[in-house]
C-alpha cells in the first residue's frame, strides 16, 4: 500500500532543512541461507522525529521520515535519514520500524534497527536481537568524514 512507482535501492527520509542528526544506513540482503545475495526484495521503513513523535497535524500515521527502497541486483540497500528520538516517555529505545517483502514472502517484521549505546535497549531486546531477520539489528552508528552518522545492517531472510 502506497509504495511509489519510482523505488530504488537508496532512498532519502529527511529534508536537509530538517532538525537533527544526519545518519546513513546501508546494507545487503541475504536469501535464507545468510550467504546469497537477494535482489528485489522491498524494503519498508518508518521512525520518529527528533521529539519521538510518529505522524501528527494530520500527516501519515508512521510520520513523514518513511520510505521504501528495492534492493539491487546485490541484495544492496541504504536510506539517509535523522537520528530518530524515543517515545515522549523514554521506556523504549530509539528504533527504526521495518517490514520486508518479496515475491515469495508477504510483507513481515523484521527486528527493530536499534542505536548501540541507547540505556533504553531492553535484556530481552539484545537477548532476541536477530530472531527476525537475522544478524544484529542494533547497529553501531560512527561519523563518516562529512559528520554524519553512519552504520551498516545486513538483512536475512527467512525461509517462504
Amino acid at each position: 500500500i502506497d509504495v511509489p512507482a519510482d523505488v530504488a535501492w537508496k532512498t532519502v527520509l529527511s529534508k536537509d532543512s530538517d532538525t537533527g542528526e544526519k545518519m546513513i544506513i546501508s546494507g545487503t540482503v541475504f536469501a535464507a541461507d545468510g550467504k546469497t545475495p537477494a535482489p528485489n526484495v522491498l524494503i519498508y521503513l518508518y521512525h520518529t522525529d527528533i521529539y519521538g513523535y510518529y505522524g501528527k497535524n494530520g500527516e501519515h500515521k508512521h510520520g513523514r521520515y518513511r520510505g521504501w527502497m528495492l534492493t539491487d541486483s546485490n541484495g544492496k540497500y541504504e536510506f539517509q535519514t535523522i537520528k530518530p528520538a524515543p517515545y515522549p516517555e523514554n521506556r523504549f529505545a530509539a528504533h527504526i520500524h521495518t517490514t520486508v517483502t518479496t515475491k515469495k514472502l508477504k510483507e513481515d517484521w523484521i527486528d527493530s534497527y536499534l542505536f548501540e549505546g541507547d540505556s533504553l535497549i531492553s535484556a530481552r531486546e539484545r537477548q532476541d536481537a536477530g530472531k527476525k531477520g537475522g544478524f544484529n539489528p542494533i547497529v553501531k552508528l560512527e561519523k563518516n568524514a562529512n559528520g554524519i552518522w553512519s552504520a551498516k545492517r545486513d538483512i536475512q531472510l527467512w525461509k517462504a
